[in-house]
């Protein structure tokens, strides 16, 4: 399973150099690292790609036209240097894994479930053991674009939290 989310890290995070992304790999099915050294602590200085925060609010358009509304995690998608610099950062919806398996219509597949916490599902990224939020599923269909200065604000104030990054390096 970490072989699977090394790769899917790989592919989600472009400017990782292969060389790089392919030792680790190798080290993965070498020493089997726990989902904990997976994030970097202390997390790097500034917002980087990779990085757990919220709250956060997530609007989309529903089935009927309506505006649908959720609040929770998110997954910094935007690159470590666009978010160094851009006004607006994009973040993808994390929801808990365990309330995400345990809803009926999810359970009632169990395959389904399984293939989600093996990042088999193409829009769904399993995120095991975030320090301070557990096992997470970002939903990367589910996306929003926020001010940067919001963000570095509510991180300064503390209204918003920074769980891990994927890095140490912010990349």
């Amino acid at each position: 399973m970490l072989e699977e989310y090394v790769r899917l890290l790989g592919q989600l995070i472009p400017p990782v150099d292969p060389d790089v992304a392919r030792k680790v790999i190798e080290s993965v099915r070498r020493d089997r690292p726990t989902p904990n050294q997976l994030y970097a602590i202390p997390a790097p200085a500034g917002i980087c790609q990779g990085d757990v925060i919220g709250p956060a609010t997530f609007k989309w358009v529903g089935d009927e036209g309506e505006w649908v509304e959720d609040r929770g995690l998110g997954l910094v998608l935007s690159n470590s240097c666009d978010a160094e610099r851009d006004d607006y950062i994009t973040i993808a919806l994390c929801f808990e894994y365990q309330e995400f398996a345990a809803d009926a219509a999810i359970s009632a597949r169990a395959d389904f479930a399984v293939g989600v916490a093996n990042n088999l599902v193409t829009n769904l990224l399993f995120l095991p053991a975030v320090p301070g939020a557990g096992d997470l599923v970002g939903d990367l269909s589910t996306v929003v674009t926020v001010s940067r200065h919001f963000l570095e604000r509510g991180l300064a104030d503390g209204t918003i939290h920074r769980y891990s990054a994927l890095s140490p390096f912010g990349y």
